[in-house]
């Protein structure tokens, strides 16, 4: 499987491996990604557990569900819009 990374999650693979590997304490990793501890740590056990591949976000390329109308919906907002708008004049 091809993975495909934003440069902020090869940074945060980075940092993780270096908390891994001892190099670096969770405590300042927090500090340098600004997040907390206890993201930090479940962070280490995704990369532990699954590699790089569990630093990527399962979010990517899914549409988001509170963005969606459907067309009946969005008549109805415009429509209420252009009501509105026209009490306020």
């Amino acid at each position: 499987m091809l993975l495909s990374m934003s440069p902020k999650e090869l940074n945060r693979v980075d940092v993780i491996r270096d908390i891994s590997e001892r190099r670096l304490r969770q405590k300042d990793a927090a500090e340098l990604l600004k997040l907390s501890r206890r993201h930090i740590q479940r962070l280490v056990n995704q990369y532990r557990g699954q590699g790089p591949a569990g630093l990527v976000s399962l979010r990517r390329g899914k549409r988001l569900c509170c963005n969606t109308l459907s067309p009946l919906s969005f008549d109805m907002t415009r429509r209420l819009g252009s009501y509105l708008a026209s009490q306020v004049e």
